[in-house]
């Protein structure tokens, strides 16, 4: 029931637009009263803006979006809220918002949760835990979420951080980049790809550089590292090391590690690049290329691994390329080469000529025979510690100079164990063969008393050799020879070696000089007794 006048003490009271559970309200005129239709009491509910409400205050304005204003005349402003037992209170203060639950410490396990449509989507715990997609977040920040991802966007351009899910269901920490695609990810073992997916190492990048930043450009000292903690390893970026002159950009590499002695550990630095592009290995100061340095020897090592490996294969190899414009690459090589696998027997080969012409030239085989131009020692036949094959037409075999060009020099000289046996002996003019026959190395020394007997039993021939029928020489067969001067001659008659191939006799007929002295000193010997018997006759 609605009532639109009183009257008490005579005095008679209108009531302007009034209604059920309408507010009364002062008009400004006299015995006059409104009833206002927007703002309500129903004896349990306040309405403001409606005159059903649904809460103890609802407040309702059907065109403005702000429907309820709390203000206070000091610095602070806010609301409270009670339950039966404890209060939460909004406040702002000088621009700042606090929101406190619990305030007077009453419980533990407080929360500020978030809900849409009944559902929580984000909760703030006691503890300052916040969780998205999670009511029990176990870390300061936790998203539970099948396709967990944090963007990071200026309004253009978004940068994604998220777990695999939302890639390509992996169970890795990936940084997407929506412009590009995937940039960065962490693997469920720890391992880390920059610009690829597939993870083996503990760091890889797909494709770029890995670069070491040092912002003291100031001082010059741009110097940066890489340590192995648990070894205390270290490979350093060093400012100006080994560079000709003072740069800030330019900087070499030292590559560090501790070793054992046995006593203590020491710091070493096995192995540096120097900014001139010089490597040392055991020093940190070369001076070429590459430069190895030892307290003991210096060793280079080249190893191949194949267990199956076959005749004349190369084992290891050192090249010597040109660069020239006229003709480019590779004209000088030294190899080692499998020249027995039974045995694993190698030969060390050396290349040269050019770049389209290169061949091998020299080798010293297995057993440590030079060989020069030919790669066996039993080319033709026989063999040697030193062969040399080569064009008689067009080179020397051997030459050998004396630069100094001032006497008699010894060109060769022959030993056997530690007597001297002979020399090859050259002038300024002329060469002699020289023989040792020094009478301290001599005994049972007789004069030849047979030298004509024996002479009569050499055979002087003539013949030609069957490799050049049609050239006619004088000189003896060797066998024949044997049976008088047996020195002169070496090898025997008939011989073969194993194959069946000749061993031919040779000989040294200087050593007949000694018969044919002997013999033409009897010859003399008798003549000058004729003479003497002939001058006698004559005389009578």
């Amino acid at each position: 029931m609605s009532l639109t006048k009183v009257q008490k003490e005579g005095i008679e009271t209108l009531i302007n637009n009034n209604a059920d559970n309408r507010v009364i309200t002062g008009s400004g005129t006299a015995n006059t009263l409104n009833g206002e239709s927007s703002l309500t009491w129903n004896g349990s509910a306040m309405g403001v803006g409606l005159s059903s409400p649904s809460d103890t205050l609802h407040v309702f304005h059907a065109t403005d979006n702000l429907v309820a204003r709390f203000e206070s005349g000091d610095t602070g402003g806010g609301i409270t809220l009670k339950d039966n037992t404890h209060v939460t209170s909004l406040l702002t203060t000088n621009g700042a918002f606090e929101i406190n639950v619990d305030q007077g410490s009453d419980i533990s396990g407080e929360t500020i949760a978030f809900k849409m449509s009944g559902s929580e989507k984000m909760r703030i715990d006691s503890s300052g835990k916040v969780g998205i997609g999670t009511t029990s977040p176990n870390r300061v920040f936790e998203i539970n979420n099948s396709q967990p991802c944090i963007r990071l966007t200026n309004g253009t351009n978004g940068f994604d951080i998220g777990t695999g899910g939302f890639v390509d269901g992996s169970n890795s920490l990936i940084f997407f980049d929506e412009g590009v695609g995937e940039r960065m990810r962490i693997d469920s073992s720890g391992n880390v790809g920059i610009n690829a997916t597939s993870l083996s190492d503990k760091f890889t990048i797909g494709d770029g550089d890995l670069k070491f930043f040092n912002s003291d450009e100031a001082n010059n000292h741009r110097t940066t590292f890489i340590e192995f903690q648990n070894s205390s390893n270290r490979i350093t970026s060093e400012s100006n090391f080994g560079s000709g002159s003072s740069s800030a950009y330019a900087a070499g590499y030292k590559f560090t590690t501790k070793n054992f002695n046995g006593s203590a550990f020491e710091t070493l630095t096995p192995f540096v690049i120097q900014a001139n592009g010089n490597v040392g290995i055991g020093t940190t100061s070369p001076d070429a290329l590459l430069h190895l340095e030892s307290n003991g020897v210096s060793v280079i090592r080249l190893t191949d691994n194949d267990t199956t490996a076959e005749d004349n294969q190369i084992i290891g190899k050192i090249e010597f390329e040109t660069r020239d414009s006229n003709a480019s690459g590779v004209a000088t090589e030294i190899a080692s080469v499998m020249t027995d696998t039974t045995a694993g027997a190698t030969a060390l080969t050396f290349k040269s000529g050019t770049p389209s012409t290169i061949s091998e030239r020299m080798r010293i085989d297995p057993i440590g025979r030079l060989l020069h131009g030919c790669t066996s020692a039993t080319g033709g036949t026989s063999e040697g510690n030193i062969t040399v094959e080569f064009p008689g037409n067009s080179r020397n075999g051997i030459k050998l100079r004396d630069t100094n060009n001032t006497g008699t020099v010894n060109h060769v000289v022959l030993v056997s164990g530690s007597t001297d046996i002979g020399q090859i002996i050259g002038t300024t003019s002329s060469v002699s063969y020289s023989s040792a026959s020094d009478y301290r190395l001599k005994e049972n020394v007789v004069a030849i008393s047979d030298g004509i007997s024996r002479l009569k039993l050499l055979k002087p021939s003539k013949f030609n050799f069957k490799v050049t029928p049609d050239e006619t020489v004088d000189g003896f067969l060797a066998h024949e020879v044997m049976s008088v001067v047996p020195q002169a001659v070496s090898g025997t008659k008939d011989a073969v070696d194993s194959d069946g191939k000749p061993i031919h006799q040779s000989m040294d007929s200087a050593k007949l000089v000694p018969l044919l002295t002997a013999a033409l000193q009897e010859e003399i010997s008798k003549r000058e007794t004729l003479e003497t018997r002939v001058a006698a006759l004559e005389a009578a």
